[in-house]
């Protein structure tokens, strides 16, 4: 005889499978639900019991996802697939938990936030004992302007030496699908050969969990923003880059842009150049 299942006892697992093969099954939409669902249940536990979902895990999951670069779109993305799974369930009786789960805010005209030197040397200073390997990490990451999941990628063979660049780490791995090179300065080479790795990659034990962790005592410490993420590391770079005066389609190549108005986007933080183009203006001779 078939008993009726205990409210109490629905899984993440069962609740995302419930509700993606009742409400997406067969629409355009159900690859990207299994995956959302997927990278939730990777970081609450599949097992999970839906009832003693709380707030705290749902800041939890959006911490973790700004530490990893997404962006606010994409992580509201990510929560309307968990809303969804547990509105569609509640109201078919497989649970009561009653959980508000409130989306990112993104005005239009966010700034984006790059590290100062003082920052830089705050953080670098914090990680430099409790977590050493964390800060090469970062090093690396201020360095190569690389998205922390492409970093988390590397492999010891992707670093080899190009005759013209010198030392280079080929990009596989990348946001858009395009693969790319970076050649990398003496601090970046500094902070591979800092590292100890177990062969999957040079930094794939940094999780986004462990980077949410971790990334927590860096902002108490320094005192930064919830603005400042890991992620701000990509920005700082893309900001050196124009601020040294690198060409922007250089610039656009180095960081992966696929659309130079990306690029163009850090141009705007560099208020220098300005001052800069008024000088050359000055030292040019008038007719």
């Amino acid at each position: 005889m078939k008993t009726k299942q205990d409210k109490s006892h629905l899984t993440l697992g069962e609740m995302f499978d419930d509700t993606i093969k009742s409400r997406w099954a067969g629409k355009a939409r159900e690859a990207v639900e299994w995956k959302q669902a997927q990278k939730i249940e990777a970081l609450l536990g599949r097992e999970r019991r839906v009832e003693t979902l709380t707030a705290k895990d749902v800041d939890y999951l959006v911490e973790t996802w700004k530490a990893d670069g997404n962006k606010p779109a994409t992580i509201n993305s990510k929560l309307s697939t968990l809303t969804t799974a547990l509105n569609h369930t509640r109201r078919r009786g497989k649970h009561t938990l009653d959980l508000h789960v409130d989306k990112m805010r993104h005005p239009s005209n966010a700034r984006i936030r790059f590290f100062s030197s003082e920052q830089v040397e705050c953080i670098k200073g914090y990680l430099a004992h409790p977590y050493p390997e964390f800060g090469y990490f970062f090093t690396f990451l201020l360095e190569t302007g690389m998205r922390p999941g492409e970093a988390r990628a590397i492999r010891l063979s992707d670093i080899r030496t190009d005759p013209e660049l010198g030392e280079i780490v080929d990009v596989i791995k990348t946001k858009n699908g395009d693969p790319r090179c970076i050649p990398l300065t003496s601090a970046a080479r500094n902070a591979v050969g800092c590292m100890t790795y177990p062969g999957s990659g040079l930094f794939s034990k940094f999780t986004p969990s462990v980077i949410a962790r971790v990334w927590r005592e860096v902002r108490k410490h320094c005192n930064l923003g919830e603005d400042y993420v890991l992620y701000t590391t990509r920005h700082t770079c893309a900001t050196r880059l124009l601020s040294k005066g690198v060409n922007i389609k250089v610039a656009q190549a180095w960081l992966g842009h696929k659309d130079i108005n990306q690029t163009l986007r850090y141009a705007k933080l560099v208020p220098a150049d300005l001052a800069a183009a008024r000088d050359l203006l000055e030292e040019a001779p008038r007719h």
